[in-house]
């Protein structure tokens, strides 16, 4: 799937995005909802969060981009000390409210996930939810990288970029995404490589992604498990793996590149 943001500039994809994200859309929601029901994406997201959560109570936590899908109140709840950041005021504002209304203790701050103002090795951990594919993945995975503290460590989900279907899909509902995002592809990978020394990728939802169109009908939950198993068994191959939906990407031993300029802290 291609992206026309290489003929766009960075402050022009800065403001679509802010303009994209600060307003709500009922029909878009309603639309993308199918994909992101508990039985499809619930066993990623727990092996997700079961990741960001692991050893966090007293550890300094950023969440980068803390729109939809929140992650840092389960992050507080577990004793983190949480910053998030987002580029809208408007999911800032939300994600506010949520805090609050739980009584969480959370600091957000409106920012741009690319030129952080945090100093370096801020961070015991990173963490976002399908934010790096709105990104140039070489000045995030770089920003990231600086500000984590050695022996530090990221986590992402994110959507990959290879299947021909979901593609095809992709490219008849451009309103149901922003227009210079792009699912990761394994170029996007090495980016990270070059700023972090260790980098898993798990892959995850490619037959049992077809559960999203018969929903929780009673076809639905009857070829659901089946599908399961087959992901289980085909996204073991590496050549079959990186078909999949999306991905669950930990960054370890990061690489601070010499000479970098430390930003005065927020």
């Amino acid at each position: 799937m291609s992206s026309p943001r290489r003929d766009r500039s960075t402050d022009d994809i800065l403001a679509s995005e802010i303009e994209y994200h600060d307003h709500d859309n009922p029909e878009r929601l309603e639309r993308v909802s199918r994909f992101y029901s508990d039985d499809l994406v619930g066993p990623m997201h727990r092996r997700f969060k079961a990741g960001i959560l692991s050893g966090v109570a007293g550890k300094r936590v950023l969440e980068y981009g803390c729109g939809a899908g929140s992650f840092a109140s389960d992050l507080a709840r577990a004793g983190a000390d949480v910053t998030g950041i987002d580029i809208s005021a408007h999911r800032l504002q939300q994600a506010r409210e949520q805090a609050a209304a739980s009584n969480l203790d959370i600091t957000f701050l409106e920012m741009d996930a690319q030129a952080l103002t945090f100093p370096d090795d801020s961070f015991d951990r990173i963490v976002g939810g399908a934010i790096i594919h709105h990104l140039d993945p070489d000045r995030a995975f770089g920003e990231v990288a600086r500000t984590l503290r050695p022996g530090g460590d990221a986590w992402f989900i994110e959507p990959l970029g290879y299947n021909p279907a979901i593609n095809w899909f992709r490219n008849r509902t451009p309103t149901m995404r922003t227009p210079d995002e792009h699912p990761l592809v394994k170029r996007d990978i090495a980016m990270a490589e070059a700023h972090f020394g260790s980098v898993d990728v798990r892959q995850y939802l490619l037959a049992e992604l077809l559960g999203a169109f018969v929903g929780g009908t009673g076809a639905g939950r009857v070829i659901r498990p089946p599908l399961r198993l087959l992901d289980a068994a085909l996204l073991r191959l590496p050549a079959v793996r990186w078909l999949a939906w999306s991905c669950i990407i930990h960054l370890a031993q990061p690489r601070k590149r010499p000479g970098a300029v430390t930003p005065p802290a927020a």
